[in-house]
């Protein structure tokens, strides 16, 4: 149903592993290919592929080719890129398929991961999905996208100028998100988050995590299934 990518870098202390586990622990069996950096550890799962890059291209380009790469061969209804430092509730697998049989019409995403910096940008949020008005603001990523929804939004003009002359050549999340609110597609995020990045510095320097850029009420050991109806 889901076609699963992941980007990931060399790190001081990789979490890949665990992130996987994470991965397989909530339910996603399928195929995992990994967009590797030059020097980036293998995976020891035989459902991972690994596709090294023959030079660096760095965080928003392998994204970018990630996201390519899995559009042009798919044919899955629904594509996801990963990053390599996050890790899910159990049977979120589940739970993300019952959200997309259940979800009608056209839409920008369902994100994985809600960072408490987004969530708090509203006063009361329910539990559930919510639809979020928020472009470049965005934090997170972990976005799972109808795939030829995703087509377009490789084109829209505003992708297109990031990859190309955004020097540094990051803001996945503000990117997508932005393309999105132009697009006027809507985009969902939960409460509480679904998932939680566990790599304390990031490849991008961006320090140790701090409380706003932590998923929002996380709990790894909390069910998914009790957002299904009759399966509380």
């Amino acid at each position: 149903m889901i076609e699963l990518g992941m980007i990931t870098a060399p790190r001081d202390e990789s979490v890949i592993a665990r992130s996987v586990a994470s991965l397989r622990g909530a339910g996603f069996g399928q195929t995992l290919h990994v967009f590797a950096e030059p020097g980036s550890i293998p995976v020891a799962d035989p459902r991972v592929e690994m596709r090294y890059n023959s030079e660096r291209l760095g965080c928003f380009k392998n994204y970018n080719h990630a996201l390519t790469t899995l559009l042009a061969e798919t044919q899955q209804p629904y594509v996801c890129v990963l990053l390599d430092d996050v890790i899910y509730a159990r049977n979120l697998a589940r739970f993300l398929e019952y959200t997309l049989r259940q979800s009608q019409g056209w839409f920008g995403y369902y994100a994985l991961i809600s960072i408490q910096h987004e969530v708090t940008l509203w006063e009361q949020i329910p539990e559930g999905w919510f639809a979020s008005d928020v472009g470049w603001e965005s934090w997170g990523g972990q976005f799972v996208m109808q795939t030829e929804v995703a087509k377009q939004m490789v084109q829209h003009p505003v992708y297109v100028d990031h990859l190309e002359n955004y020097v540094r050549n990051q803001q996945i999340d503000a990117c997508v998100s932005e393309c999105f609110k132009r697009m006027e597609l809507p985009r969902y995020l939960h409460v509480p988050s679904l998932a939680e990045h566990i790599g304390e510095t990031s490849t991008l320097n961006h320090g140790p995590l701090t409380a706003d850029r932590k998923g929002f009420a996380f709990d790894e050991s909390r069910d998914c299934l009790a957002w299904i109806p009759g399966r509380a």
